[in-house]
């Protein structure tokens, strides 16, 4: 577990949860305990837990999942937990399954009201661009209000809605909400923009290797859907004399040094008038990074360093 000044991240290496083989028995006593060790832990590491609950609130919810446990599944346990967490109310302050757990391998992004397939793996790619109206029989308006008591809520209401949307590739937090009977089988109901509804059924698989992925832009997909294996790259649009900047995670500092080096190069070289900084993949880390690395590049450079040319 990591304090930060707001919230509380958490890593997700309770006993129930570091196996990653979807059979395993967990057993009530194991969950049990994983929940009494993050009610004493949470409040005790966490600057102040209490900022949007009560202490009684959050010792209330305890309690009623402590009791229901023996009647639960794994994924609903799991599902218990990560709801606790999310009481805290703030954005830092979450349960996330790790990255090498199996997803269904499609991303959703919103357009409006319109939940959209934008990337989808082998052999799914006809779902591409096809919006989202129910997985199995449970409406997309259900299954956000379901999926939203597990994220954290303390941010805009675009990021609830993205980071919600997330979990309902979760083979884990499908079955614990109640919403799949089978990890292995997800009929997620689509519509295409003819508006003809079709089911597809996935399956899970390992993220990581995006060889097989396709994106709803075809061969020329926006610049936010490509090159997604990689956290953190530049390029130089000559056209708009735009240096977009695709910023999905925090490296190390010394290569974070490095590619700060290598932005401000970039922007001095290219001569450009503008820089894009994109976030929307971003899952956060360590501000000060971004306070004493990247903003003196911004703010020492007069041709950006101005209304209308970052953002």
């Amino acid at each position: 577990m990591k304090q930060t000044l707001g919230g509380l991240t958490l890593a997700i290496l309770l006993t129930a949860c570091a196996a990653q083989n979807a059979t395993t028995n967990i057993t009530p006593d194991a969950w049990r305990g994983d929940l009494r060790y993050l009610a004493t832990e949470l409040p005790r590491r966490h600057v102040n837990a209490f900022h949007t609950i009560t202490r009684e609130q959050f010792a209330d919810e305890v309690a009623r999942l402590d009791a229901a446990i023996p009647r639960l599944t794994n994924d609903e346990s799991l599902v218990g937990l990560m709801r606790t967490v999310a009481l805290v109310g703030d954005g830092h302050t979450h349960l996330d399954l790790p990255p090498s757990f199996p997803r269904y391998p499609i991303e959703l992004h919103w357009f409006g009201d319109e939940l959209r397939v934008v990337a989808a793996g082998a052999p799914y790619h006809a779902v591409l661009g096809a919006r989202v109206s129910a997985i199995g029989s449970v409406p997309l308006a259900d299954l956000m209000e379901r999926a939203t008591q597990l994220v954290p809520r303390d941010e805009t209401e675009g990021r609830t809605r993205e980071t919600a949307a997330m979990q309902l590739t979760s083979p884990e937090v499908l079955h614990g909400l109640g919403v799949i009977a089978d990890r292995e089988q997800a009929p997620f109901v689509l519509e295409s923009s003819a508006g003809e509804r079709t089911t597809v059924t996935l399956s899970p698989a390992r993220m990581g290797d995006f060889s097989s992925w396709r994106m709803a832009g075809g061969d020329t997909p926006p610049l936010y859907l490509r090159r997604l294996n990689e956290q953190w790259w530049t390029e130089f649009l000559r056209d708009s004399q735009t240096v977009y900047f695709s910023f999905s995670a925090y490296p190390l500092e010394a290569e974070f040094r490095e590619r700060a080096t290598a932005l401000a190069k970039l922007l001095d070289d290219s001569r450009a008038g503008r820089l894009v900084i994109d976030l929307r993949r971003n899952q956060g880390g360590d501000f000060q990074r971004f306070r004493s690395l990247l903003l003196p590049i911004i703010e020492a450079r007069s041709a950006i360093n101005r209304a209308g040319a970052s953002s």
